[in-house]
């Protein structure tokens, strides 16, 4: 072995009071010493996220065949400690057509909640057992929720206080 080629590298690491790494190499005499450095990123602190504020509609799927469970709930959020009167909206659309919940109807209706700091799940819909739908199916039906404030009509959330749940169903 030729020790006149070799190469020896003996490395230094320092982190710094700015949190800087910085490598100190001494290489073979041609190299000299050698000095880079990096920031170091300190590990991501979770940042305390501000409570949704708003309305999730949920299904237990996006499309159905007979036999299957099915259900619609809403899960409510504020993110406010004072106790307020919300109207909840679920509506339900088939192309152009539209039904309110609780009374399923045309007409506008909806369900007075109250609200105060938290989540809360309401059954919309109970669960039940899709039907048979013979060969017959349909896609692009959608569920929509929002709640309004009772004084003001301005939806709790703003845009994303609102939801919405597309599904269709078809044979099995």
């Amino acid at each position: 072995m030729n020790l006149s080629s070799e190469r020896v590298l003996v490395a230094e690491t320092q982190i710094d009071a700015e949190n800087r790494m910085h490598v100190i190499s001494q290489g073979d005499r041609l190299d000299g010493i050698k000095h880079a450095s990096t920031q170091l990123s300190p590990p991501p602190v979770p940042t305390p996220q501000t409570p949704k504020t708003g309305i999730t509609l949920d299904m237990p799927a996006h499309n159905f065949a007979p036999g299957d469970s099915c259900y619609l709930k809403a899960i409510l959020y504020s993110g406010s400690t004072t106790p307020t009167q919300a109207r909840l909206f679920v509506i339900l659309q088939i192309g152009t057509e539209y039904w309110f919940h609780p009374a399923w109807t045309h007409d506008a209706n909806f369900e007075i909640v109250s609200l105060s700091g938290g989540v809360w799940e309401q059954m919309i819909i109970p669960q039940f057992t899709w039907p048979d739908t013979g060969s017959g199916s349909l896609d692009g039906i959608v569920f929509w929720g929002a709640m309004l404030d009772v004084s003001t009509i301005d939806v709790i959330g703003g845009m994303d206080g609102i939801s919405s749940w597309s599904f269709g169903f078809g044979p099995g």
